[in-house]
């Protein structure tokens, strides 16, 4: 199975965040795959994703987190893996609402697991 990637835009980033991102800053500095993975385009390297273990506010642990050095002074911002992989695949996601706000289901539910075919969309967390 060949790996497909996309580019990961300003306009992903600024909605995959609470923080207004300037497009200015975001020259499209990485790509997401369909198989879960992220990279920095201009040296092609596979970005390491946060995993934490279990904690009380997160009794499952939290989901796969990446840092990307992104209009940031202090070491770039956090984004959920699956958030960003969504929406770049589906770019219609980012029309209707922020996907910060987004819920992304694991459908095996291991929240680790970032391929696209086991990500959906169930809501906003408004609903």
């Amino acid at each position: 199975m060949q790996e497909n990637w996309k580019t990961v835009s300003p306009e992903l980033l600024s909605a995959c965040t609470k923080s207004y991102l300037s497009a200015t800053h975001n020259k499209d500095l990485y790509e997401v795959s369909d198989l879960g993975r992220i990279r920095n385009r201009e040296s092609g390297k596979v970005l390491k994703v946060i995993k934490d273990h279990c904690n009380s506010h997160h009794p499952k642990g939290r989901p796969a987190r990446v840092r990307l050095a992104v209009a940031w002074p202090r070491g770039g911002l956090e984004f959920q893996v699956a958030h960003l992989i969504y929406g770049a695949f589906h770019p219609e996601a980012l029309r209707h609402d922020r996907l910060y706000n987004a819920v992304i289901d694991h459908k095996n539910g291991d929240k680790w697991d970032n391929r696209l075919e086991n990500l959906e969309l169930r809501c906003t967390r408004a609903c």
